[in-house]
């Protein structure tokens, strides 16, 4: 009796995971990285903001990064604006930041330049460090 118990179990975790591993796999549309120009202008715009901020990870769009919530992607999607956000440390915490980029033509969102909006410091605190990280 005990071994049907555990071979149920098994099977049912083994079939869970393949089925996660396959989910996985079919794939989400690919998204476009963010360009550096932009992450270094959101960096630049972020230090004006609060010199004593530090970047400390990637820059992750709207769509991929998990402090985001279902609004985001939405908006970004549909207007043509880039919301992205990196990992940073600020004196007394670590936490993200962020910048939102409009098009410049409204009348043809996802073509043509992006023009810097605003900074976004408004994110609960991060609880993982980036690898590298000094706690």
């Amino acid at each position: 009796m005990v071994r049907k118990s555990f071979r149920f179990v098994l099977s049912a975790m083994l079939t869970g995971s393949l089925a996660t591993i396959a989910n996985a796999q079919t794939g989400s549309p690919q998204q476009k990285p963010i360009p550096p120009s932009l992450m270094k202008d959101c960096t630049a715009h972020l230090v004006e903001a609060d010199p004593r901020i530090k970047i400390v990870g990637p820059f992750a769009p709207a769509r991929s990064a998990d402090i985001f919530g279902g609004w985001a992607s939405q908006l970004a999607g549909q207007l043509g604006i880039v919301i992205m956000a990196a990992p940073a440390k600020y004196p007394n915490y670590n936490s993200w930041a962020g910048c939102i980029y409009d098009p410049e033509d409204k009348s043809k969102p996802n073509e043509g330049k992006l023009v810097f909006r605003k900074v976004i410091r408004e994110f609960p605190k991060r609880t993982k460090l980036e690898p590298g990280e000094a706690p």
